[in-house]
């Protein structure tokens, strides 16, 4: 069984996992005996997971091309959502109030965390699939990478595209994250290679004529 995916709860001593066995498991940290429960639904391997920040939901996106709620003081589902294709990646925004997905055919959506409705899509031509999806800390912008070599980033307030970053890497973007300012992006590449980024929207030309600010092959 391969753990896809692994989150802490904030403001409690648990931690969630996804599984390729189509399963979610809530642990607790200390105990020797951890395993509190399993969170059972998903007819595919569950690939990413994410948690609220006050602990009490959680977000997850499966291989079973379903986006799924749960409430996790009641340890049951509350809500499901049928995608267009597999769910790869699954982001939550700072304040708890967009949810971000990436899906295998290609296509970055972001929902309401409430009512579950779409308040964002693009399915532009990205080399399937999307593998990460991740807001800034401040919530202003969304960044997506992708298998065909490319970074694209967004502005939450108008979803205007702020730029790409194509051909940089060689291989697929594999992983990045957000400075803690939101202002550059690392990314890292299945060749080997890490690079980072500016990022701040009044320079909203971070495509890749410019380069990276930093790169280590």
């Amino acid at each position: 069984m391969r753990v896809q995916c692994v989150r802490f709860v904030a403001g409690s001593q648990t931690i969630v996992s996804a599984s390729e066995d189509k399963t979610i498991a809530v642990w607790e940290w200390e105990k020797s005996d951890s395993l509190i429960t399993v969170l059972e639904g998903h007819d595919d391997c569950v690939r990413s997971i994410a948690v609220s920040s006050a602990g009490d939901r959680l977000f997850s996106g499966s291989q079973d091309r379903t986006l799924r709620f749960w409430d996790l003081t009641a340890r049951l589902q509350t809500e499901e959502f049928v995608q267009s294709s597999a769910i790869w990646t699954v982001a939550i925004s700072a304040d708890d109030m967009k949810l971000a997905i990436g899906l295998e055919n290609g296509a970055v959506k972001v929902l309401d965390i409430w009512t579950g409705e779409t308040v964002f899509e693009d399915t532009e031509a990205y080399i399937k699939p999307v593998y990460s999806v991740e807001f800034s800390p401040d919530g202003k912008r969304l960044v997506a990478g992708s298998r065909g070599k490319i970074l694209r980033l967004w502005d939450t307030e108008n979803w205007a595209r702020i730029g790409s970053i194509v051909g940089e890497h060689f291989m697929v973007v594999s992983s990045f994250a957000f400075s803690r300012n939101g202002q550059q992006v690392v990314s890292g590449g299945a060749e080997g290679t890490v690079r980072l980024w500016d990022v701040v929207p009044a320079q909203s030309d971070c495509n890749s004529s410019n380069g990276p600010v930093l790169s280590r092959d």
